[in-house]
Order: structure tokens, then C-alpha cells, then sequence
């Protein structure tokens, strides 16, 4: 990742975690990840949402969902989404 990238998704941390959001990154190289830390960024996102494995990653994802804040949403961004505009909650397995 060069410079632009690494402002890019500093925006990107920035903007998310201003409205309450998190990022949730998997499987980075160790690479990146060392750039990752030489940037902060590493420390924006929270190492307790950095994993090895996406499937870690969508459990985690899912354990934290504001569940009231989905019901009712039209996004359908993921095909989740459906389950909880309608008021259902995931469980992650």
C-alpha cells in the first residue's frame, strides 16, 4: 500500500469511526501490517478488530451489530441485512 492508500483509508477509519462505526480487517499481510502500525492506523482500527481469518472476522462482525439501529434500515447492503431490518438477530457460530 503506498501513501494515497494509506490516507485513503485513514479517511476511511476516520469517517467510520465518527459515526460510530468500525473497520474490521482480515487476512493482511504481515507486510501491511507493519505499515499499518508505522501509520497508526493500525492503532485507529483496534487490534481487537484485526484477524487473521474472515470467518473470525464476520463472527466478530456479527457479535457486535446494533441490532435496534438495523431494524427498519433499507440499505441491503449484505444479504444479512434483510434477517435484521425486520427486527431478526444473527448469531454468530
Amino acid at each position: 500500500m503506498d501513501t494515497t492508500g494509506i490516507a485513503n483509508l485513514s479517511n476511511v477509519v476516520r469517517h467510520f469511526n465518527k459515526q460510530g462505526g468500525t473497520i474490521i480487517l482480515s487476512g493482511i499481510s504481515p507486510k501491511l501490517k507493519e505499515i499499518l502500525k508505522s501509520s497508526n492506523l493500525y492503532d485507529d482500527i483496534g487490534e481487537e478488530n484485526i484477524f487473521e481469518h474472515t470467518g473470525q472476522a464476520l463472527d466478530h462482525a456479527i457479535s457486535t451489530i446494533d441490532h435496534p439501529k438495523c431494524k427498519g434500515c433499507k440499505q441491503f447492503a449484505f444479504h444479512e441485512c434483510h434477517q435484521l431490518s425486520a427486527g431478526k438477530k444473527l448469531i454468530a457460530e
